[in-house]
């Protein structure tokens, strides 16, 4: 979740600037852009720095994960037990 606004930038380079309480997904820690990582914010595939989301971002647990999540989570712990 975003402490304070913070920009982004979509697949045309449109910039984004999301707002305090936004809720992102880290989607890949790499981008085609050094230093850039991509997210999705509100069902659209943005980048942005990495050190941004580390300034001023903050774990949000408590957001409900996709059921998908939890099934590969499950999987590889059963294979590998």
């Amino acid at each position: 979740m975003l402490k304070s606004p913070t920009v982004a930038v979509d697949a045309q380079r449109t910039v984004l600037i999301m707002p305090v309480g936004a809720i992102l997904t880290v989607t890949s820690d790499t981008s085609t852009e050094k230093r850039m990582i991509e997210v999705m914010w509100e069902q659209r595939k943005l980048a942005m720095f990495g050190s941004d989301l580390v300034e001023r971002g903050e774990e949000n647990f408590h957001t409900l994960l996709p059921p998908q999540c939890f099934r590969s989570t499950r999987n590889s712990s059963t294979t590998a037990g």
